[in-house]
């Protein structure tokens, strides 16, 4: 059974990291106790240990559902998880921190001469609920992405090169990586800025500048552009190297749609005209026009490639009656189907 394909509900996944919380600080909070007294720890401290440590892990509970954990999903996380990871870790070590500076001792009543947590076991344990709980939601993270990578035939991915290092570029590659469903595996990325060359983004190697040795040197099925802030004349020296090497190329959407949520970065599309101008495209906005098209029956051929798609975005803003979409490439005819979907 995949961790992918196992359907929990709200309860059952609160439940779930419960447990497995519950089990991560406890014992967080027990080899703390052990490693500040070197694995022999007095009786004392032993019988405190007992007495405190349901309290404890309660506390670091409460301050994990404060911070949005237990909303979470299980294999999902990420940088804002990671922050609130660490809140939650923090709250409970201010709290221990203040408890045995001040003396603070109601948990120890009627035995007042028991000890107090040592400062040690408040920064071991620290420092092992975080690593526990960090270690805990990636491993469930990697479990998902080793199911999905499973799941495809990696024989049958095409072969991609980023043309990008950047933060377009780099998160392109972080969702390629995890939906190998869209047939791509990102094997480099070119980038012009030579501070980047020899890097790696995402365990993705940096090649170097974008030329026609290192393309042929590579094998190589797909080039995809991702500086979609790039000027319109370095746009035309890579696409003109692009279509004189013969290997496929398609671009990102535009910074503003990527910026307002239009769509995603992994929505990849032809190079158009308007990306080689820098300038907007011309909206055609006629009387006639309305009146050919609205309520009728249109039909546009190879309506994938770049003027077919552009022709299909136009017609279906004059509200025809149907539009029918024709094209031999299923790839194009998909993405441009569920761009106007």
């Amino acid at each position: 059974m995949k961790l992918s394909s196992i359907k929990l509900s709200r309860l059952e996944r609160q439940l779930l990291l419960l447990f497995v919380y519950t089990a991560v600080l406890s014992l967080s909070f027990l080899l703390a106790y052990q490693i500040r007294f070197e694995f022999v720890v007095p009786d004392e401290y032993q019988r405190h240990y007992v007495r405190i440590w349901s309290v404890v892990v309660v506390v670091k509970l409460l301050c994990l559902w404060i911070c949005g954990q237990f909303a979470s999903l299980l294999t999902y996380f990420s940088l804002p998880d990671l922050r609130r990871v660490t809140l939650a870790t923090v709250l409970p070590f201010a709290g221990l921190l203040a408890w045995w500076q001040l003396g603070w001792m109601p948990l120890n009543a009627p035995d007042t001469h028991l000890p107090t947590v040592p400062r040690g076991v408040i920064i071991v344990d620290t420092m092992l609920s975080f690593a526990g709980v960090v270690f805990v939601r990636i491993l469930f993270r990697m479990v998902r992405e080793r199911d999905f990578s499973l799941a495809s035939d990696r024989s049958d991915l095409r072969r991609v090169a980023i043309l990008g290092a950047g933060e377009v570029g780099a998160h392109l590659a972080q969702e390629l990586a995890g939906k190998p469903r869209m047939g791509r595996e990102v094997v480099t990325f070119f980038d012009d800025d030579t501070r980047k060359h020899g890097t790696r983004v995402h365990g993705i190697p940096v090649a170097g500048e974008l030329d026609a040795e290192r393309l042929s040197a590579l094998d190589i099925d797909e080039v995809v552009i991702a500086m979609p802030s790039a000027a319109a004349r370095r746009m035309r020296e890579m696409v003109s190297l692009l279509r004189g090497s013969g290997i496929a190329h398609t671009t990102v959407p535009s910074m503003e749609q990527i910026a307002s949520g239009q769509v995603q970065v992994t929505q990849l599309r032809p190079v158009e005209i308007e990306d080689l101008l820098g300038r907007e495209k011309v909206e055609l906005e006629t009387d006639e026009i309305k009146a050919l098209l609205r309520d009728k029956r249109v039909l546009v051929t190879g309506a994938g490639g770049s003027i077919g798609s552009e022709l299909c975005r136009q017609i279906a803003g004059y509200k025809p009656e149907a539009l029918v979409l024709v094209e031999r490439s299923e790839t194009q005819m998909f993405l441009i189907e569920q761009e106007l979907l």
